[in-house]
């Protein structure tokens, strides 16, 4: 039995829909309020992963992609097992699998709606307090506060705010007014001074400038300067980080001030490496958080998404993730200012932050699956 097109592109929605759901609400302070939640959470997660299976092998496929397909499974279940995390990583592959050109832009919309409405409901709820703050709060260099806004973390409603403005723009691009710029600026500012998140305000005011600019000198960009940017700005923001982290950890002392600026990033880094090392399909890293900081355990946590990636998921998935969006570069469909801005400023703010795989912050993630249903990698 085959799979309407119809139907499967609703049960997609769904199953994104509550992934999506599940995990933010994971990150708010919800979860300390109802433990509860976090089984809900995994429980909920498996369900939906079983669903997104039962799509898959009720959906049409090529010999080649499903050859593709079931190889990329494979894989998300080797490394699911080595790093001892399959809820990150199974929901995601199955989604990717189930993903093609055709409901890919309605399922970024989706998200720009649900994650609008969840950060709603969050900062309504903290407003009246119904939400308290984390346990785990931080202060300022300054000594003061660092407000979490409902979030069990200072810097997650800057970030889900950040990636709302960048998808906010990937909806609307050049059809975006210059008021709606000036609201998620004064937005990112707000929440940038409660939080003191600078990464994301900048990034966010990178690219609101950015979208002002194109509109203002209605700037043509060239397909050279498509495919360039597209093919090779995530291997670009990549390399960056990990070659800051190794050069840092030989001793080059040129980047001790780099170092602090980003708040130990790169000693940091060097840290994970010189414990973990760097395998093929990941291993299992038990991170040690703020609350863990606060005793006499010394903090350790990688902050760049692609290093993380290869500490905790290896060398083939990182290096299949970068080869998925080379080849989506390559396509026609992503030769846009949408396209082109949503993956530069996630990856630059991917170089020191560590949600890119995460696909509440990050729908873009889904898109490989594009590949797969075009046959790209068989090519």
């Amino acid at each position: 039995m085959i799979i309407k097109n119809k139907a499967r592109n609703l049960l997609i929605s769904i199953s994104f829909f509550i992934i999506v759901f599940l995990n933010f609400i994971a990150q708010t302070v919800f979860v300390e309020k109802y433990y509860w939640l976090n089984v809900v959470k995994n429980y909920g997660l498996i369900s939906i992963s079983v669903l997104l299976l039962i799509i898959f092998i009720l959906s049409k496929h090529t010999r080649k992609s499903l050859i593709a397909s079931l190889l990329i499974i494979l894989l998300a279940i080797v490394v699911s097992y080595y790093s001892a995390n399959p809820y990150a990583i199974m929901p995601w592959i199955l989604m990717v699998v189930n993903v093609d050109a055709t409901n890919y832009k309605h399922l970024i919309k989706l998200w720009v709606i649900e994650i609008g409405i969840l950060m709603l409901i969050v900062a309504v709820s903290y407003s009246l307090g119904w939400l308290d703050e984390s346990r785990k709060i931080l202060v300022r260099s300054d000594g003061a506060t660092r407000y979490s806004l409902g979030y069990v973390y200072t810097t997650f409603s800057a970030n889900y705010f950040f990636h709302f403005t960048i998808f906010y723009i990937y909806i609307r691009t050049m059809a975006i007014r210059y008021s709606e710029l000036l609201v998620l600026l004064i937005i990112n500012y707000y929440v940038y001074d409660l939080t003191d998140t600078k990464a994301a305000f900048v990034v966010s005011g990178l690219s609101i400038l950015l979208v002002v600019i194109l509109k203002i000198y209605n700037i043509k960009v060239t397909e050279n300067v498509y495919r360039a940017v597209n093919k090779y700005v995530l291997i670009v923001c990549t390399f960056i980080p990990i070659m800051l982290t190794y050069l840092y950890g030989m001793g080059y002392g040129f980047l001790d001030e780099l170092n602090r600026i980003l708040t130990s990033r790169l000693q940091l880094g060097w840290n994970a490496i010189s414990i973990y090392n760097i395998n093929l399909f990941g291993q299992k890293i038990e991170w040690v958080n703020e609350t863990q900081y606060l005793s006499e355990v010394q903090y350790l946590y990688v902050d760049s998404s692609f290093l993380n990636i290869l500490l905790n998921y290896g060398i083939v998935l990182l290096f299949l993730i970068l080869l998925s969006f080379y080849l989506l570069g390559k396509l026609n469909f992503t030769k846009n200012l949408s396209y082109l801005i949503a993956i530069s400023m996630i990856g630059i703010h991917s170089m020191f932050d560590p949600q890119f795989l995460l696909i509440m912050y990050n729908p873009l993630i889904i898109m490989p699956g594009i590949l797969l249903r075009r046959n790209i990698l068989s090519n």
